[in-house]
């Protein structure tokens, strides 16, 4: 009897320990990889440190400085070229103890904005939207650049005092980098000074 129950106990052991070691293995691999850090659009991440802010994008994007602000390239696209698809980030300091909202912050960045671009129009806005891991506003917009129509997404949180904005511009219904966004914008961490 013994004989038979032997084997049945050392194969019912293995196979136990065995589920075991493979579910904390994949268990430690998750932890390992938070769902943020996931990305399927970007192929080939690369962190990003800009002032106060961290985000991932593609590697093999390029990084063109404007004023305050760092645009994105997808290979083969000429920075000087206004309807090449892009991706800007930036950060700005807020007035001392601001209560503006974001919604009125974005108005008069729009209001800024539409005195180059006199033909910028504004789609929607809404504010149940993050910014990795802050509150946030999105707002879309449309404009007409060299006799082509631009779509322009904006999100913009604010935190510590500081405003952060992320954009994307593409031609209307030509626009292949929605998901390489939409990754940059779950990526996006605000960096702490005294950690620079």
């Amino acid at each position: 009897m013994m004989k038979k129950i032997l084997p049945a106990i050392i194969i019912f052991l293995v196979a136990v320990l065995g589920g075991c070691s493979i579910f904390n293995f994949n268990t430690a691999k998750t932890a390992a990889l938070p769902s943020k850090y996931i990305f399927s659009a970007i192929k080939n991440p690369q962190k990003m440190e800009h002032r106060n802010l961290s985000v991932y994008k593609p590697g093999e994007w390029q990084e063109v400085k404007s004023g305050m602000m760092l645009y994105y390239l997808p290979p083969g696209a000429v920075a000087t070229d206004t309807a090449a698809e892009k991706i800007a980030v930036a950060v700005y300091s807020l007035p001392a103890k601001s209560t503006t909202t974001l919604a009125k912050l974005m108005k008069a960045d729009f209001a800024e904005n539409k005195k180059t671009m006199p033909g910028l129009k504004f789609v929607f806005g809404t504010e149940d939207v993050k910014l990795g891991m802050l509150p946030a506003r999105e707002e879309k917009y449309e404009t007409k650049i060299n006799d082509k129509n631009i779509d322009i997404t904006q999100i913009d949180a604010r935190s510590s005092g500081l405003l952060y904005k992320i954009q994307h511009y593409c031609v209307k219904e030509n626009c292949q980098a929605d998901d390489i966004f939409s990754e940059m914008t779950r990526s996006f961490e605000p960096v702490l000074a005294s950690s620079q």
